[in-house]
């Protein structure tokens, strides 16, 4: 009996030391899995908030359109003021910084890019037409259509503001990106949050023209959002039933 029992406590304890060893193992692989599930949970807690700032960006602009009847303009700095003439309101630049601070944003980290199209090569009345409060009552629709997709002054300086801001899937190369796929023809308004590897390159679009770069990859694609000349005329003329242009 006692013999028996003997066995059965060292049953018992050879069997503790198997599941010991057992949840060692499980313990280890999970240590080995943790890193790359934390990156991964890193990386998805950064593209959500980086999808709410540019969901707040773009509803903030549009309700601004809306309000003031014109779009904003680029802050000159990361103060989140829109840079514009004291006396005409006219925009001092057509890329820059989110004004967030005009627009009654918390302060964003990092900062986006912000453009618009400013129409400055059309000349009157079109210049700065979607940029001044006011000036869309002096201009029909149609005709401010035609001078949204007007294609760009070639001999003027790429600096220059031209009509409508054009994003491509690629780099653009000679003036149009490349075998015409464009994912907008008709932007007014750009925001765009480059990272770090992409700061200086076309998503930021250094270079001031009217071509943005939206990123190849789907999970990256967040990053530039754009408002549409179709959309913004649509909000005018919501607001024209609301309050009367």
């Amino acid at each position: 009996m006692k013999r028996q029992r003997t066995h059965k406590q060292s049953a018992m304890s050879g069997f503790s030391l198997i599941e010991l060893a057992l949840s060692l193992g499980i313990l280890g692989l999970m240590g080995l899995s943790a890193p790359p599930l934390f990156k991964i949970w890193q990386a998805e807690k950064l593209r959500l908030r980086e999808l709410n700032l540019m969901d707040a960006a773009m509803n903030q602009i549009e309700a601004y359109a809306i309000t003031h009847r014109r779009l904003p303009c680029p802050a000159a700095d990361l103060n989140g003021v829109e840079s514009t003439q004291s006396i005409s309101g006219i925009c001092l630049q057509a890329t820059g910084k989110l004004p967030w601070r005009t627009l009654g944003l918390p302060t964003p980290n990092p900062v986006p890019v912000f453009a618009v199209a400013t129409l400055n090569t059309l000349g009157l009345p079109y210049s700065q037409l979607l940029t001044t409060g006011g000036a869309i009552r002096t201009v029909a629709l149609d005709s401010l259509s035609s001078a949204v997709f007007a294609g760009p002054d070639l001999n003027a300086d790429n600096s220059s503001a031209l009509p409508a801001l054009l994003v491509c899937d690629e780099a653009p190369l000679n003036n149009a990106c490349p075998q015409n796929r464009y994912l907008s023809l008709s932007a007014v308004a750009l925001v765009a949050l480059p990272t770090p590897e992409d700061a200086a390159s076309q998503v930021e679009n250094q270079n001031t023209d009217r071509f943005f770069l939206s990123p190849a990859n789907p999970a990256l694609t967040h990053r530039v959002r754009w408002l549409t000349y179709e959309k913004l005329a649509w909000l005018y003329l919501r607001s024209g039933v609301l309050g009367g242009l």
